[in-house]
């Protein structure tokens, strides 16, 4: 099977369903102001050891915006991974809504 990874959906497809299993980095991070964000990464992993280093794929929203994350670390240098588990699975899955910036994702409300 060939695929173009210019053909971005089938590509990330492909790749979720080969890269197994795939950590997911529940990243915290705050504005310069002060607006809090949560959000799910899954193209996330450990690098080295020594110095502890990861590697975190942030890509853009449609339109080329910045994700609040990537401009919150951007703007601070800051952010907390945070380790997804069973527990609070569907949590996670609801705060990866495209959600305005003020949207404070630690207080969206949904069944747990």
């Amino acid at each position: 099977m060939k695929l173009a990874p210019e053909k971005h959906d089938r590509f990330y497809n492909v790749l979720k369903a080969v890269i197994i299993p795939r950590p997911i980095a529940f990243i915290s991070s705050q504005s310069k102001a002060g607006l809090l964000n949560l959000a799910p990464f899954s193209f996330f992993n450990g690098v080295c050891y020594d110095p502890p280093t990861i590697s975190v794929s942030i890509v853009r929203f449609a339109g080329n915006k910045r994700k609040d994350s990537l401009v919150n670390i951007e703007e601070t240098g800051e952010f907390v991974v945070n380790f997804v588990s069973r527990d609070i699975a569907e949590a996670m899955n609801k705060t990866a809504v495209e959600y305005p910036a003020e949207v404070n994702e630690f207080e969206v409300k949904w069944p747990v």
